[in-house]
Order: structure tokens, then sequence, then C-alpha cells
């Protein structure tokens, strides 16, 4: 494509920024985060999903400087082709339509996609079966579903995402499971299913979008401590402003299931059963992030859980939340919800292909204990460094440490635990826990990749909410410990786009002193064998 196509299509796509956000599962963020390090792109990683647009530029980006080598290339143009519908709409041919269903255009199936000036549709169906051993049981999970996608006038996206489930494991071991595994609700012993969608209004210089979504904010390869998809997707507000190229302000609100019972609507049936709905349960957070230079990103920002009812106030973004919940606390601490802090840096070091990285999540501090020398303070951190190409070509390798203290996440009143179906919203491993994680990844062909994953994770005993506030404060993974190291390999293939074969190959060595959370059983040198095929994800 010329050079002057590309100049139009990045201007274009300024002009019309509609925002459809990419699937997390995308294996085009892997190739974009190499090529941020490598300093070919400017795009920012710290608030995921991204929308397509921002990937169709990123992508024309670096097709216009003829990147260093062949596979490079060649992922370039094989990416390219899943936005053909952002290319078309962004085109200078507006009054062109264009209606495809079932075809095979290179490496690319279309089932259905039409577009014209004013509205655009992309459908796919879902499929998918992984089989094998986990942990020496088996394992088989079959799901299928239906994704689209499109674009509506010159301000509209919308996305939706279904798929339904099945496996032959028991969700009581699924949840008592530590694993980076997205958290599911169980709808009987074997099934249960997904649902996604955003409709989003956008201009110039901002987007606001209702619906139901993960996010992804912070930075950390192997879990995120700010929001992370390990709870499930929950229904959300989302505004996000760039007033000037260097500054972004986020804001969402959402609504969180507790899994407490309010007694106040218990409801006697005629059959003699009883009918009931769980403690309301809400999320707001905004963050300012700084772009000072092209290569270094600040986020500072701040959330808040609380309960009972929908309170108005929490709409409005500018306001402090932290001093907002002290306005409406009682006499007592307790009377208040619960209140976080974070901070995360990304610094990409483009003469070494490095990406630095860490992020800070306060939920508790306080400074006078700190200063009369003992702790009260619920801290989690990460810390990482990651280099792209160290020796050979195509190739990522990170290292990365996260240790979350004791009462991260939790809270005086159980229905503000910074969780969602009792799953963490933040990082997978929980509070009183660490871990450390070495990971080298390679693409030995276009749509070939295999990667080498060592993890070693610890994990103390649950904590006592009663004992946050009293002297001496627990020491860090206090009680019965959980030691897990983990050596994994995996082999990934994508073929044609959203087509790929997937085969893991996972040796644990398990010590855990609580029976009760790791039976005798499922202790020990455990492994894990599993293939996986899927279609539109």
């Amino acid at each position: 494509m010329k050079p002057l196509l590309f100049a139009l299509l990045i201007f274009s796509a300024s002009l019309f920024p509609q925002v459809v956000l990419e699937d997390l599962n995308s294996s085009v963020y892997n190739f974009l985060k190499q090529q941020k390090q490598l300093g070919n792109i400017d795009l920012s990683f710290q608030k995921l999903p991204l929308s397509r647009m921002e990937i169709l530029k990123a992508l024309l980006k670096l097709k216009e400087q003829k990147v260093s080598n062949n596979i490079e290339q060649e992922e370039i143009d094989f990416y390219l082709q899943d936005f053909l519908v952002e290319q078309n709409l962004r085109s200078l041919e507006q009054e062109e339509k264009s209606l495809k269903y079932f075809s095979m255009s290179k490496e690319r199936f279309t089932t259905f996609e039409y577009y014209d000036s004013n509205f655009t549709l992309s459908l796919n169906p879902i499929y998918g079966q992984t089989r094998g051993r986990k942990l020496d049981d088996w394992l088989i999970h079959r799901f299928n579903g239906l994704n689209f996608y499109g674009y509506i006038g010159k301000n509209l996206g919308y996305n939706f995402y279904f798929r339904d489930n099945r496996e032959n494991t028991l969700p009581k071991i699924k949840v008592a499971e530590l694993s980076k595994e997205p958290g599911v609700k169980y709808i009987n012993p074997t099934d249960y299913s997904e649902a996604r969608g955003l409709i989003t209004y956008s201009w110039s210089n901002g987007s606001l979008a209702a619906g139901k979504e993960y996010l992804n904010w912070g930075s950390g390869n192997q879990g995120k401590l700010i929001f992370s998809n390990k709870a499930p997707s929950f229904p959300l507000i989302k505004f996000d402003y760039f007033p000037v190229e260097w500054l972004r302000f986020s804001y969402l609100h959402g609504w969180l299931i507790s899994g407490i019972i309010d007694s106040s609507t218990i409801r006697w049936n005629f059959d003699n059963n009883f009918s009931y709905r769980d403690v309301q349960k809400f999320i707001v957070a905004h963050s300012l992030t700084i772009y000072p230079f092209p290569n270094l990103e600040i986020m500072l920002g701040e959330s808040i859980v609380y309960s009972d009812r929908l309170n108005p106030v929490y709409f409005f973004p500018l306001l402090f939340y932290r001093a907002l919940d002290h306005y409406f606390m009682g006499i007592e601490s307790n009377s208040g919800n619960n209140a976080q802090l974070f901070f995360d840096i990304s610094f990409y070091w483009n003469q070494l292909n490095s990406h630095l990285y860490t992020t800070i999540f306060v939920d508790e501090l306080s400074i006078d204990a700190l200063l009369d020398g003992t702790n009260l303070s619920a801290i989690g951190s990460t810390f990482g460094w990651s280099v792209a190409n160290p020796v050979i070509n195509n190739s990522l390798f990170n290292i990365e440490y996260t240790r979350i203290n004791p009462f991260v996440y939790m809270n005086a009143n159980r229905a503000e635990y910074f969780t969602n179906h009792n799953y963490p919203l933040g990082h997978w491993i929980g509070s009183n826990a660490d871990l450390f994680s070495i990971n080298y990844s390679q693409t030995v062909l276009r749509g070939l990749r295999v990667e080498l994953l060592l993890e070693y994770l610890r994990k103390g005993e649950r904590e006592d909410k009663a004992a946050q506030y009293q002297l001496p404060y627990p020491d860090f993974l206090f009680g019965d410990r959980l030691t897990r190291r983990e050596i994994s390999f995996s082999v990934a293939y994508e073929p044609i786009h959203r087509l790929l074969f997937e085969a893991l190959f996972s040796h644990y060595k398990i010590d855990d002193k609580n029976l009760v959370r790791t039976p005798i059983e499922k202790q020990g040198n455990k492994k894990s064998f599993l293939f996986t095929l899927r279609y539109g994800i």
C-alpha cells in the first residue's frame, strides 16, 4: 500500500474515532507489546482492552516503517487482514457497500460481514474444546457461542460476546484452585455462560461506554493488581477523556455481586421454599495518566467499593472519593466504605528494547503506625522487567515479582471486599501471597509461538478480618503456608484469523500445610497436559 494511503487512513482514524474493543484473548496484543518495546509504535498498555481503531493505527504505522525482519512483516500483513472492516470504513469511498458471507480470502474466513458509510456488522461463531489432564484429573471443556461487533455512523460502536460452556470438573474444585484462569459463576455442577458487550459513543478526544466487560488496569505479565480478568466481567459505565496528548482521565462505575444474602429481601414461597436477593454492591474508580515523555507513562488513581444502596454522588467523576467516604462515615470507621489508592509507572527503554514497570496498590495505610514502628498496612506491589529480542529476533523475556500483604482486597464489611462473585477484582493470587515468575516466548514462524514459564508461588493462611487492626500485626505469609513450583511449556498456532491450536504441558510441585485448601491427594508432583482448539475468540 502506498505511503499516501497509509497517511490518509491514519488521519481519517483520528477524525472518526469509533470505539470497539478488541478481545483480551487476541494474539495481536503480544505482538504489539513487543513492537512497543522496540520503539516502533506509541501505544499504551496500562489499560486494556484497546479499541480496534487504536490497534489498526499502530499496525498501519508498522506497515509503513517496513520493520526489520520477514516474520514481523508477515505478522503485520496477517493482522491487518482482520481489520478490513475498519480499513474499509476509513477509506475515501464512503458510498461503497459490501456484503460478504462464508467467504475465504488469504488467511481470513468471513462468516458474515456488511459495511456501508453508516453501518457495519461483522459476525463470527465461537466454538472450541479443551481436552487432557489437569493436575492429574481428566478435563473436557466444550464451548460455543457468538461474537459480533460494528459501527453506526461516525460516533457509535458496539460489540457483543456470548459463550456457553460445559466442563466435567466440579465448581468447588475450580473455585478453590489458585490459577490465572478467569473465574466463572456456575449455573449447575458442569455448566456456565459468559456474556459481555458494550455500546460506546466517542468523539475526537473521548468516549462514553455502557455495558458489561472485563477491565485490565496496571502493569504485569502474570497478573494485574488493580483490575484483572480473574473476576467475572461486570456491568459498568465508563468515561475516557484525552484533553491533551499528554494527559488521560478515566472514570468507571460498576455493579458487582456480593454473594451475601440481604435478610430484608427473604420471602417464603408457596412451595415452602424461600427467595432472596444479595446485598447490593458497587465499585467506582477514576485515574489520571500522564505521558511526560513518549516512553514514560504514570498513572495515579483511586477506587472505592460501597454497598447496600446506589449513591448518586459517586457518579461525579472529579471528586476525591476517599475524602467523600469520610463525609458519609459515622463515628466509627467501620461505617465507611472500602477505599483504595493505586499507582502505576511504565518506562520503555527503547535503546535496550526494555520495559521497566511497577504497580503499587494501597488498600490500607496508617502513617502514624509506621512512624511508631508498627505496621497496620495492607499494600500490594508488582515489579517487572521485560526485554524484546534479547538474543534472538521475535522473542520476549520477562521477569516479575508480585507481593500482596495480608488484608489487601479485604474490609471490615464483607460486602465491600474488593471482589466480584467472590473472585478478586485484582491479582489472582489474592492477599498474603507472593509470586515470582520468569517467562520466555519465541515466535518461530508467522502465527507459531512457543513459550516457557517458570513460577514460584507462596501463600499464607486466610486472614481473620478482626485481626487487621490489632497489634502485633501478623507477619507476611503467616500461618499454614502453600508453596507451588511450576514449569510450563506451550505451543500456539494461529493458521488463519481466530482459529487457534494450542498445546500446554505443566509440571507442578505442590506443598500445602492446610489440607482443607489443598487435600493431600492434590499435593506433591502433579502434571497437566492440555490440547485446545478454538475459533472466534
